[in-house]
């Protein structure tokens, strides 16, 4: 896993084909997620910009679209996903040029990721507040917190990338 700042985008495609020259023979899927801070697309924010900075995610697609493109890479058949609020829709289904694919509590993903499936429906329904006190008031760590991805959007995805299952995946019937 790597988790990396993409203001410097030739910084890490360095550090993914330094990786995939080392690791070739161990990776068996890439995924890429991310999670662009939502503060000015979030409807709650009183102080959200008409026109939001989109670099982070321009950025984000310059090394999606690197990743399904190169040479070591695109045989390994990428997946990504991005997440968001409901307030990035429109600025997001433009600069992606695909409308979001799933909504999950107040989280909305697009991408080629596959569904992500929760057994329990409570998860399903996730609320950033379920953190309790300390993601309300004005902590320094407030916004910190509230960006973390959810354990449980987490492990559905990693639970959604383990079990899919294509065409190839079923035996021939006599």
């Amino acid at each position: 896993m790597i988790l990396a700042d993409v203001h410097d985008v030739q910084n890490i495609l360095n550090i993914i084909t330094a990786l995939l020259w080392e690791h070739t023979d161990e990776i068996t899927q890439i995924v890429i997620w991310a999670s662009p801070p939502c503060t000015e697309f979030s409807l709650a924010n009183p102080d959200r910009p008409e026109e939001p900075d989109m670099r982070l995610l321009e950025n984000t697609m310059e090394i999606i679209r690197w990743m399904l493109t190169g040479e070591d890479t695109s045989k390994m058949n990428p997946l990504w996903g991005i997440e968001n609020v409901k307030g990035a829709i429109p600025f997001f289904d433009d600069e992606l040029e695909r409308p979001w694919h799933q909504r999950i509590g107040p989280i909305y993903l697009w991408g080629t990721i596959p569904m992500i499936d929760f057994i329990d429906a409570h998860h399903r329904e996730h609320k950033k507040t379920d953190k309790g006190a300390w993601t309300r008031g004005s902590r320094a760590l407030r916004a910190n917190l509230r960006a973390m991805v959810p354990y449980a959007v987490s492990r559905g995805l990693l639970d959604s990338l383990e079990h899919q299952t294509s065409l190839t995946d079923f035996e021939r019937l006599p």
